[in-house]
C-alpha cells in the first residue's frame, strides 16, 4: 500500500514538472532560450551529411567543437518519431530535464528514506533554475545521469560510474568541468574510482584533439561572448545571485549543525565550490558565474534531502525553499521572462529575406540563428552563437557592442566595412539592452513593424517581459550607398 502511495505521489511531482516545463514552449510555439536553433542546426548538417561535421557556416565557418552527443540523439529521435528537428528542439532537452527528477529521487530514498525522496524530487520538478536551463543545452542529460554516477560510486561500481562520467564530456564541457573538482575530492581516498575516471576524461579529450586538433583554438574570443551574456542577463541576475546565497547559506549552517550522510557528501563540495564561483559575478563575466546558479539548485536539493536531522529550523526552511522555487517558477514560466524569439519574430524574417538580397543584416545571436534555419541570409548575418569566431572579416565584436551600447567608434566606417544595412529588433532588445536609443538616430528608417499583444496573468514588463504590447521591427540604414 504504502509502495502505491509513493508511486501516486511520484506520478504528481512528474506531472508537475511536467507542466512547468511545457508551459512556456506551449505558449510560445517556438524553442526557448539561446542555443536551441544553432543545436537544430548543426543536427540537420548531421542528417545531411551522415556524419559529425567539422566544420559549421555560420560567420563564414569555423571548427564544430561542440560535443556531439546531442546531435546524434535528435538523429535518433528524428527516424524514431518522424518528428522535424524544430520541434525536437522544443520538447527533448525539457523531457531530459524532467527525468532528473527520478533520478534524485532514487538516489535521496537509497540514503534518506522515501519521504525525503519526494521532497528531493518536488524540489526538482519545481526548481526556477533548472527549468530555466531545460530548454537549450545539452547539460540536462548530465544533470539527469548524475545523481546515479554519484550512487554508482557509492555502491562500489566505479568503473561503470567513471564511464558514465566520462561520456558527460560527449555531451556538455561545462557541467563535467563544474562537476570533477568535487568528485576529486569526494574520491581522494578511492585512489582505484579516481583513476577511472581520469581515464575516461582523458579518452575523450584525445578523441576532441584527433577529430578537431589545432582549429578548436582558432578565433577565440571568450570574454566577448561572456560580456554580451552578462549584459544581457542583467536585469534579474543580481537578484538571483542575492537568492541565491540567501538560500544557501542556511543550508551550510544546517549542514553543520544536523549532519549530513556521507554518502551525499559529493553534493556538499559541489555547494561550496558553486557559491565560491557564483562569487565571481563580482569580478569578471569571464567565468560565467551565471551558469552557478542551476548547480548550486542541483545540490543542494539533494544536500537538503540528506540532512541527518530534520528539526524544526529545518522544517521552516525547506518551506521557505519550496515557497520561493515555487512562486520564482510559475513567474518564470507563465510570464514568459526568458523566451528570446517568439513566432511573430518570424515574420520579420521572411520580409528580409524577400525585401531586397544586398546588405548585411544585425540581429541578437540567438534571433540570427533562427533566422538561418529559415531563410537563406546565413552569409548576411553578422553575429553568431559561435561568439567567440572573431575571424577577420566576421565584424562579431562591433556588432556586439552595437546592439549592446548602440554606440561605436568610427561608426559609419563599421557600416561601411561590415556592409551593415538592416537591423532586426524584438521585445528583447528592448527589454534588455534598451536599443530604443537605435530607432532614435537619424540614420535609420523603419521599414517593417509588428506590433503584437501577449497576455500574461500580471501585466508588468519588470516581472515577464514578454507581457502587454510587444514589437518586431526591422530598420534600415538611410545612409547606405553613400
Amino acid at each position: 500500500m504504502q509502495e502505491k502511495k509513493t508511486a501516486l505521489f511520484l506520478i504528481l511531482i512528474v506531472l508537475i514538472g511536467l507542466g512547468l516545463r511545457f508551459a512556456p514552449v506551449m505558449l510560445f510555439g517556438t524553442q526557448m532560450s539561446y542555443d536551441a536553433p544553432y543545436h537544430q542546426r548543426i543536427a540537420e548538417k548531421v542528417f545531411e551529411l551522415k556524419e559529425i561535421p567539422l566544420m559549421d557556416e555560420s560567420m563564414g565557418g569555423r571548427a564544430n567543437i561542440y560535443p556531439p552527443l546531442y546531435s546524434v540523439f535528435q538523429n535518433i529521435m528524428h527516424y524514431a518519431t518522424g518528428f522535424d528537428f524544430f520541434f525536437l528542439g522544443m520538447i527533448l532537452l525539457p523531457i531530459i530535464s524532467l527525468l532528473a527528477i527520478l533520478t534524485v529521487f532514487v538516489f535521496v530514498r537509497k540514503y534518506a528514506g522515501t519521504r525525503k525522496a519526494l521532497l528531493a524530487a518536488f524540489l526538482t520538478a519545481i526548481s526556477s533554475s533548472l527549468i530555466a536551463y531545460a530548454f537549450d543545452s545539452p547539460e540536462n542529460f548530465v544533470f539527469f545521469f548524475l545523481p546515479a554516477v554519484i550512487l554508482l560510486f557509492n555502491e562500489n561500481k566505479g568503473k561503470l560510474g567513471a564511464v558514465i562520467y566520462a561520456s558527460g564530456l560527449l555531451w556538455n564541457y561545462l557541467i563535467i568541468i563544474a562537476s570533477v573538482i568535487p568528485l576529486i575530492f569526494y574520491l581522494r581516498k578511492k585512489i582505484k574510482e579516481l583513476i577511472y575516471v581520469g581515464l575516461g576524461l582523458l579518452l575523450t579529450v584525445i578523441y576532441y584533439f584527433v577529430f578537431h586538433g589545432e582549429s578548436v583554438f582558432y578565433n577565440q574570443d571568450i570574454n566577448l561572448a561572456m560580456d554580451f551574456v552578462s549584459l544581457s542577463f542583467k536585469p534579474a541576475f543580481f537578484v538571483s545571485v542575492l537568492i541565491s546565497y540567501l538560500l544557501i547559506i542556511p543550508l551550510i549552517y544546517f549542514i553543520w549543525k544536523n549532519g549530513l550522510n556521507k554518502k551525499a557528501d559529493y553534493w556538499k563540495y559541489f555547494i561550496f565550490l558553486s557559491l565560491i564561483s557564483l562569487t565571481t559575478v563580482f569580478l569578471t563575466p569571464f567565468l560565467r558565474a551565471w551558469e552557478q546558479i542551476k548547480f548550486l539548485s542541483l545540490s543542494s536539493i539533494i544536500v537538503l534531502a540528506c540532512i541527518q536531522v530534520f528539526d524544526k529550523k529545518v522544517k521552516i526552511y525547506a518551506g521557505v525553499y519550496v515557497l520561493i522555487l515555487f512562486c520564482s517558477s510559475l513567474v518564470m514560466c507563465f510570464q514568459g521572462f526568458y523566451p528570446s524569439t517568439m513566432k511573430q519574430d518570424f515574420s520579420s524574417m521572411k520580409f528580409l529575406e524577400e525585401f531586397t538580397e544586398k546588405g548585411s543584416i544585425l540581429a541578437e545571436p540567438s534571433f540570427s540563428e533562427h533566422m538561418r534555419n529559415t531563410t537563406g541570409l546565413n552569409e548576411r548575418i553578422l553575429t553568431s552563437l559561435y561568439f567567440e569566431n572573431t575571424g577577420k572579416n566576421s565584424f562579431l565584436k562591433e556588432s556586439l557592442n552595437y546592439l549592446t551600447f548602440q554606440e561605436i567608434e568610427n561608426e559609419k566606417e563599421f557600416f561601411e566595412k561590415s556592409d551593415l544595412r538592416f537591423i532586426a529588433l524584438n521585445f528583447e532588445d528592448k527589454a534588455t539592452r534598451n536599443t530604443d536609443k537605435i530607432k532614435e538616430k537619424e540614420t535609420f528608417n523603419k521599414i517593417y513593424s509588428m506590433k503584437y499583444y501577449r497576455k500574461c496573468l500580471i501585466q508588468n514588463k519588470i516581472i515577464g517581459y514578454t507581457c502587454g504590447w510587444n514589437e518586431t521591427e526591422v530598420l534600415e540604414y538611410n545612409e547606405y550607398g553613400k
